[in-house]
């Protein structure tokens, strides 16, 4: 099971057609009575009859409801600026990668003069040598000398070709945000999803991301919100899910029944947890398994498509089911 509640545009108490996942709505019943026109005074007297932590929980929903809201406003400004970079990065390496290609031509240009003058000096000098012998002799070295050149220009060539595409750029340090703590809002770097803190190590700190726990690395985790407000005295919030440990569920050696109901229950978990696609290794042999999986993939609601990998990922003893988002 898993709360969800329909949003609901708080000035007009009109619909907004999304769903909110992990939250519960609040009625908006006495609102709703008071924009029809319903009389103050039954207003006041059915407001008299409401419990103080109803009230309280639909404070709490509220600014659950706002923050949700500002994240992924957040969310939207942090992908503006991913796609300013990516195209200010492309501009910048097709720049640099101009500027080699001048500097490499300039280099061959340089480097046939130096030849060029290197071989007009030589030949100069043996014109003006009169013994044979000696003359015969300075042109060997001479030859001797310009193959040599030839393979240090052709060697300083392929360093320049061979140069990297990019400047190496510096690692920054990850930014000094909130300290870390219980109940606080946290990115995680490397997986690029945010969530909760539920409880801290000497060295890292398990993150509830949605319906999933994960342990994650101190360094790996960034603060971006403070932990939320308390609640109050008497009020508890307890939230379990079982963890998936992989997007693959292997089912040889099961009978067909054991096999379809291992795997609707799996897709359940796996569409909790917001994967995107799960593998489901079922064999070849008679065919008996693979086809009672595929009839059931074919009908199941949170199954968008299926497929059978290529032959060196599996083939047909593999069927890859894409879930829907």
């Amino acid at each position: 099971m898993a709360n969800a509640a329909m949003e609901v545009n708080e000035a007009t108490l009109e619909p907004a057609y999304r769903l909110l996942h992990g939250l519960a709505g609040a009625s908006r019943g006495l609102k709703i009575a008071e924009r029809l026109g319903m009389p103050e005074s039954v207003l006041r007297d059915a407001t008299a009859f409401l419990e103080t932590g109803e009230n309280d929980a639909a404070l709490y929903a509220d600014e659950l409801r706002r923050r949700m809201a500002d994240l992924e406003e957040d969310k939207t400004d942090l992908e503006a600026e991913r796609r300013e970079f990516e195209v200010m990065k492309l501009k910048e390496l097709n720049q640099f990668k101009d500027q080699q290609k001048v500097e490499i031509a300039r280099m061959e240009r340089r480097l046939e003069e130096i030849a060029k003058e290197m071989s007009d000096r030589a030949v100069r000098d043996l014109k003006s040598i009169q013994d044979d012998a000696i003359r015969k002799k300075f042109q060997r070295k001479l030859e001797t000398a310009k193959a040599h050149a030839t393979a240090q220009i052709r060697e300083e060539k392929t360093k320049a070709y061979s140069a990297p595409d990019a400047p190496a750029v510096a690692k920054t340090p990850p930014p000094v945000g909130l300290p870390i703590q219980i109940g606080s809002t946290v990115r995680i770097r490397s997986l690029g999803v945010t969530g909760s803190v539920v409880t801290l190590g000497s060295s890292d700190a398990e993150v509830m991301v949605g319906n999933i726990r994960m342990r994650r690395p101190m360094e790996d985790l960034e603060t971006i919100e403070k932990p939320g407000i308390r609640l109050p005295a008497g009020v508890r919030l307890s939230v379990s899910s079982k963890e998936i440990q992989s997007n693959e569920i292997n089912l040889l050696g099961c009978r067909v029944d054991e096999a379809v109901e291992r795997v609707d229950k799996f897709l359940d978990e796996a569409s909790l947890a917001q994967l995107a696609q799960v593998r489901i290794v079922h064999g070849t042999g008679t065919g008996a398994l693979r086809n009672a999986i595929i009839e059931m993939l074919r009908d199941h609601p949170q199954v968008e498509r299926f497929e059978s990998p290529q032959q060196s990922e599996g083939g047909r003893g593999v069927t890859i089911a894409t879930l829907r988002s």
